[in-house]
């Protein structure tokens, strides 16, 4: 409350409170970073956004620290299409989708951690994701990202789906010639 008045702030630290609802800052037009890790939340609550704060936001924020949260959905993050730094370690990400459509709402992200996520015990996690990013992308979970790599896993990303078309096509092909076969042996 009472920050209605601060229409200039650039940098916002809301770190360790009891938040669990983002909400009040439409007025802050200039806010680049905002900084809300490890909110006291009620057993079983995750921290959220309320839409016309996120609208507010869309606009100017680059940076977010939003660790520590028990966030579960991403979803409200699309909406932050400026986003080039998303700290979102230490919560409840369980979806490899969620993160995929994350990364690209936020084609300029050039720094996402998602450590301490159960997301990332997923089967080649860090490949998905890299597939997945833009090649702003420089850090990953603390870890430095190469176009190298990402040209790769996009590449192989981009052949195992071919071949699923193709595969696919294949049996529908063979599909049709069985029943091609079935017709003529009736007649």
């Amino acid at each position: 409350e009472g920050l209605g008045t601060l229409r200039a702030m650039k940098k916002l630290y809301l770190d360790n409170n009891a938040i669990t609802v983002v909400e009040g800052l439409e007025s802050i037009k200039a806010l680049e970073e905002l900084h809300i890790s490890n909110q006291r939340l009620p057993v079983g609550a995750s921290l959220s956004f309320s839409p016309a704060t996120l609208s507010s936001l869309s606009r100017s924020l680059s940076i977010l620290k939003c660790s520590g949260n028990a966030l579960d959905d991403l979803s409200p993050f699309c909406y932050l299409p400026n986003l080039q730094d998303l700290d979102i370690s230490k919560n409840n990400v369980y979806q490899l989708d969620t993160l995929a459509d994350l990364l690209g709402a936020c084609s300029g992200l050039e720094q996402l951690d998602t450590r301490e996520n159960p997301v990332c015990k997923a089967p080649k996690y860090r490949e998905m994701m890299l597939a997945a990013s833009s090649s702003y992308l420089v850090m990953l979970d603390a870890r430095e990202t190469s176009d190298k790599e990402r040209i790769f896993l996009q590449n192989l990303q981009a052949n195992k789906k071919l071949r699923k078309l193709r595969t696919d096509d294949l049996q529908d092909d063979n599909e049709y010639d069985a029943a091609v076969q079935g017709l003529l042996r009736k007649q």
